[in-house]
């Protein structure tokens, strides 16, 4: 268990944590609402698909089109988006993508390679990270045993704190003992997953801030003096 100068502590999660860290996971999550939105209404299928719609709409009526129509159409397209934005992520929130979280114990506390962490302030969960072994490495042969970075949220009231570097802090220290060789994370730039080697040593601290901070979990700030030797 670690302490922070900003009165926040870093410790394993208990089943106490439960509802806390539900609260935590939900508003973190809600951050991809928009960044789903913008990828999914700029993506090229998109709009050949509205396009196609449009013109199938004015063929049908045998009608030209108009400033009007246009503007009226993008509105519906913009919304129809958002709509299976938002289906989507109650999809994330209440199907299989989060079903780890209704058995934390099971999934994160039952082996020795795995661990969920909580950051707690005043007694209130304000934090989350997790580590999961990996079946097995698919990008480098010679990588034998994979972490995979997971459930990192930081609540909106408590963000700028340096609660996620502490957090990252604690998961690194942990994959150290337990002699990973690489920590695996999905990033929400151009929907790519992220290998950072570890190599038993060191990681790439900043690569590795960096990257969380693209998935919204916290600013690009919390890069600290400390972070980049």
């Amino acid at each position: 268990m670690t302490e922070s100068v900003t009165r926040h502590t870093i410790r394993q999660w208990t089943v106490a944590d439960s509802q806390d860290t539900w609260t935590v996971v939900k508003l973190g999550s809600k951050n991809y609402i928009n960044l789903l939105f913008k990828a999914l209404l700029f993506r090229r299928s998109s709009a050949l698909l509205f396009s196609a719609a449009m013109t199938c709409v004015l063929i049908k009526t045998e009608s030209n089109i108009t400033l009007a129509k246009l503007f009226g159409g993008i509105l519906c397209y913009c919304a129809c988006i958002y709509f299976f934005t938002l289906l989507g992520f109650l999809y994330y929130l209440y199907g299989p993508p989060l079903r780890d979280m209704s058995d934390v114990t099971g999934v994160y506390l039952s082996d020795p390679d795995n661990n969920f962490w909580v950051a707690v302030c005043k007694d209130k969960v304000v934090g989350t990270i997790a580590i999961v072994k990996k079946d097995k490495a698919n990008f480098d042969k010679n990588v034998k045993k994979v972490a995979w970075l997971r459930r990192m949220f930081v609540h909106p009231n408590y963000r700028r704190r340096g609660i996620a570097r502490d957090l990252l802090n604690s998961s690194i220290e942990f994959c150290r003992r337990q002699g990973y060789d690489a920590i695996e994370l999905i990033t929400t730039e151009n929907e790519s997953i992220s290998y950072i080697p570890y190599c038993g040593r060191f990681i790439d601290y900043v690569s590795l801030l960096q990257k969380l901070a693209l998935c919204l979990v916290e600013e690009i700030d919390i890069l600290t003096d400390e972070s980049k030797n």
